[in-house]
């Protein structure tokens, strides 16, 4: 059982990982904003749910969030920005209010790794889809540059190996691409799939490093874009998909 508490006192503490945010919320943006949907389910919102950086009218924008403190910031902020938005405070699970709203698009952000059964998860979110459902996935991953140059020095053994970061944050494994796919692939026919932003080093190295002004949002945002020249050594990997049968193939469209 995750210990949520602890969870987030270590989410707002500040590390590199308040940037990686911005980042991986730069990328659901994008996707959120090519597909306009008009109901819209965040599964984990943290400190920064994402109604707070759109203005696409929501017919429902709802968040299922354990964490309390992080739900009573996305309901303060709801009351400022979105009158739309619905919080509930519990772990997800597919329940029949959850499917009342039927979903245009399902945010699953930065999540499956922390999971002991992500495909309790993967399965759960099936069961809330309409066949014109866009999912959403990212994980980091355990390709990514920063994590091949901690294994050619011999600083861990594989690039899956946990890190004392990892288990920090209650992260159980890391996946790459090909696991990521094969983990959704029962229920979802993945429509689009990538990485973003480049990370040369650890989270504490980067964060010395903005410390001391050697590098600034700049080269944040040049890290960003890096994975369009090298595709595959991004910190993160992403998944966008729909139901897998021939109704959710709609979703593509």
């Amino acid at each position: 059982m995750r210990d949520i508490e602890a969870y987030e006192k270590e989410y707002k503490a500040r590390s590199f990982e308040l940037f990686k945010v911005e980042y991986r919320r730069k990328k659901i943006l994008e996707v959120i904003h090519r597909h306009e949907p008009a109901n819209l389910l965040e599964i984990g919102c943290g400190l920064e749910p994402l109604f707070k950086y759109t203005s696409l009218p929501f017919e429902n924008y709802v968040i299922v969030e354990p964490g309390k403190s992080f739900c009573e910031n996305a309901l303060d902020l709801a009351t400022k920005n979105n009158s739309k938005v619905k919080v509930y405070n519990e772990f997800f699970s597919p329940n029949k209010e959850l499917k009342q709203y039927k979903f245009d698009m399902i945010i699953c952000s930065s999540l499956l790794h922390e999971l002991e059964n992500p495909i309790e998860m993967v399965n759960g979110i099936a069961e809330i889809c309409t066949p014109e459902s866009i999912v959403h996935f990212n994980v980091p991953n355990a390709n990514s540059f920063h994590r091949i140059l901690a294994t050619s020095l011999n600083m861990v053994e594989t690039t899956k190996e946990l890190t004392e970061l990892n288990i920090k944050f209650q992260q159980k494994r890391v996946f790459d691409m090909i696991e990521l796919k094969k983990l959704v692939s029962e229920k979802f026919e993945i429509i689009e799939s990538g990485d973003y932003f480049m990370k040369p080093f650890t989270h504490s190295q980067m964060m010395k490093m903005m410390d001391y002004g050697i590098i600034d949002h700049d080269i944040l945002d040049g890290l960003y874009k890096m994975t369009e020249y090298m595709p595959g050594f991004g910190s993160e990997i992403y998944i966008n998909c729909c139901l897998n049968d021939e109704d959710g193939l709609k979703g593509a469209k």
